[in-house]
């Protein structure tokens, strides 16, 4: 009967400190974050973040402030490449006379469509320009994942018995 109880107990002890020694941690699958069977969208993570681990919000918030400025310097200067682009080829001269060359339309025509050649490389450059930020923007929010995994994410308090040389002990997790 002792060896029938003791068998029970030390199988017990082995599962149950097998499943106290998994800590929780934070992964990103498919766009949403997964915390243990907690999945979570990226506002709600960010509401994780801020009651849980304020270096992670930080960082995530961070970078999801350069992601949103990245993302609107891409739209709007990839819309002024474009606008300028078209003022550029809409305001040619080509057709027009020598007489016609000699006017003042002709004047305002070549000095719109130098305002639009100028216009072009400035706004093609603030596109180049958004590239780094959304690359910083996206890093910055996976690394909050890390940043709570090493810092935040503690194991759960667990009490367990464990077999060894000795006999019977009480094993503390914290």
């Amino acid at each position: 009967m002792k060896t029938k109880i003791l068998l029970l107990m030390l199988l017990f002890c082995t599962v149950a400190n097998a499943q106290t020694d998994s800590i929780l941690q934070i992964t990103k699958e498919h766009g949403k974050y997964r915390y243990g069977t907690q999945t979570m969208n990226s506002r709600e993570y960010k509401q994780f973040l801020q009651l849980n681990c304020p270096d992670a919000y930080k960082q995530y918030n961070l970078g999801r402030n350069c992601t949103i400025s990245g993302w609107t310097l891409l739209g709007t200067c990839s819309v002024a490449t474009l606008a300028s682009t078209f003022g550029f080829l809409t305001h040619t001269p080509w057709g027009m006379s020598p007489e016609e060359k000699q006017t003042e339309a002709y004047r305002r025509l070549i000095a719109q469509q130098t305002a639009s050649l100028v216009f072009i490389p400035i706004s093609f450059a603030g596109v180049i320009a958004s590239i780094p930020l959304l690359t910083v923007g996206y890093k910055n929010m996976s690394r909050s994942i890390d940043t709570y995994n090493q810092q935040c994410s503690t194991p759960p308090l667990a009490l367990s018995l464990q077999a060894g040389n000795d006999g019977l002990g009480i094993v503390l997790n914290f």
